[in-house]
């Protein structure tokens, strides 16, 4: 019997500490906390991180551009992640990165820190990932092609080549 209760709680404390570093979305932006801010950094290849705080006004205005530009790369099933992390509540993650204002962007790759200095809308973010992600042209080779680019891009450069 003794031994079934042991057995029985280090269930319960591995069930727990999975749990607490478990990472949760919120309109397709992964919401980080000092317990699992490694574990999402250390996962992801490329991952841009917003250190806000709730009462921000700034950060207000940039969370619906955020979380749509997290849409927009969810449904081109993009490997880039976005996540933003409550830096007045985990204060742990952000101060090894030496935040003080807010919202402070940074871009992790592989791992490593650097500085996000793109804009602040949903075209913009998206833009600027795939920038610094891979090619950010697309062939079109139809005029619907060419009409759904037109219609989705902040900036479109149409060239044609024989």
């Amino acid at each position: 019997f003794e031994i079934a209760m042991k057995c029985l709680l280090v269930a319960a404390l591995f069930l727990v500490a999975v749990h607490a570093a478990e990472i949760t979305e919120e309109e397709d932006v992964l919401v980080l906390t000092d317990e699992n801010f490694d574990e999402a950094i250390a996962t992801h290849k490329h991952i841009l991180v917003e250190f806000y705080a709730p009462w921000c006004g700034h950060c207000k205005k940039l969370a619906p551009e955020y979380a749509k530009a997290a849409g927009v790369l969810k449904s081109e099933e993009s490997a880039v992640k976005l996540a933003k992390l409550d830096a007045t509540e985990h204060k742990t993650a952000a101060g090894k990165f030496g935040v003080k204002g807010y919202p402070t962007l940074k871009w992790f790759v592989d791992g490593e820190a650097k500085e996000y200095n793109g804009g602040r809308t949903s075209p913009d973010i998206v833009s600027w990932l795939k920038k610094k992600t891979g090619d950010p042209c697309t062939v079109a080779d139809s005029k619907d092609v060419i009409d759904t680019e037109v219609a989705n891009s902040h900036f479109t450069l149409v060239g044609a080549f024989k």
